[in-house]
């Protein structure tokens, strides 16, 4: 695909009609039996009821990333529960979400949105949303619309996947220098936590295909896989900072995919550094069974679940 070939579409008209029609049939329903929230530092539970988590002075942070199994409802209702009780506790002035699923250059069409006379279904339409990112919009639709009813902004931060194919591909050293300049000068491949896990994982999946040695991918070919992951994980923490650093009142809510947050050394750590060292909140839905006498997530010891894998895991149990 030629570079020219990354654009997104203009803003394009829906009937009203359609329109409201598409909103209306968004039922916001909690898709889960229990909640509770872990506080990885001090090692304890806290209640996840938006009316009592928004006198958490946690959510006080200029950036909280949450990470998300992309097909998981009930993670997204939790992330709506951390948007409502953040914009509840200090308002939408300055607040902005910033979305994996959707590009930077998506900014204007979701303006539109948000502040203008956009809805779902335009929104879907002009991002092309099936094509760009094919998970259920209707997943995401709370969120959305509490967005769009507050004023609060939200911002596209991913890279074209246009762009991450060429990289897989090629490698970033032998990219088209037209499209080098485009993405953030900065691509931090030092950090081997970071790699060991990606390829580990790259390797684990290969090995139903191919055997147990890496299911035969060659070691340039993982090396590529990994320099595309982290440039995905740069392009949206430039995104992020950019935002950020445009406004010095501005505060985001940042949801992207787990493997992009847990860890921290993906989105997080590279907002953070962008930001002078601003830290970075983190939070990880978790799907688990919960006890039925004591009403607590099964987790063993939690000893897993540590300060490095985010600042609050929120368990689930899903109904």
């Amino acid at each position: 695909m030629g570079i020219a070939g990354l654009g997104v579409a203009g803003v394009s008209g829906i009937g009203a009609v359609k329109a409201a029609q598409a909103e209306a049939n968004v039922i916001v329903r909690r898709p889960f039996l229990s909640e509770r929230i872990f506080d990885t530092r001090r090692r304890s539970y806290l209640p996840a009821e938006v009316n009592r988590l928004m006198h958490n002075k946690a959510l006080d942070q200029r950036v909280v990333c949450i990470g998300e199994v992309h097909n998981d409802d009930a993670q997204h209702y939790a992330e709506y529960s951390i948007l409502q009780a953040v914009h509840k506790r200090r308002g939408a002035t300055g607040l902005n979400v910033g979305l994996e699923m959707f590009y930077r250059q998506h900014q204007a069409i979701l303006d539109d949105y948000v502040f203008g006379k956009g809805t779902l279904a335009s929104l879907k339409e002009d991002t092309k949303w099936d094509k760009t990112w094919g998970h259920k919009m209707a997943s995401y639709a709370k969120i959305f619309q509490y967005a769009k009813a507050h004023g609060i902004r939200l911002c596209g931060l991913n890279v074209p996947q246009p762009v991450v194919q060429v990289v897989r591909q090629m490698g970033l050293e032998h990219i088209p220098e037209e499209l080098r300049r485009r993405l953030p000068a900065v691509v931090d491949l030092s950090n081997t936590a970071h790699r060991d896990d990606f390829l580990a994982t790259m390797r684990y999946f290969a090995s139903f295909h191919g055997g147990a040695k890496g299911g035969g991918i060659p070691e340039e070919a993982l090396e590529r896989l990994y320099e595309a992951q982290t440039l995905w994980d740069e392009y949206m923490a430039e995104s992020a900072a950019r935002l950020l650093e445009a406004d010095p009142r501005s505060r985001m809510i940042v949801l992207a995919g787990t493997n992009h947050i847990q860890n921290r050394y993906g989105v997080p750590d590279r907002i953070m550094r962008r930001l002078g060292g601003q830290p970075v909140f983190t939070i990880l839905p978790v799907s688990v069974k919960f006890d039925a006498v004591t009403s607590l997530p099964m987790i063993g010891d939690g000893e897993s679940y540590d300060t490095r894998l985010g600042d609050w895991v929120y368990f689930i149990e899903k109904a």
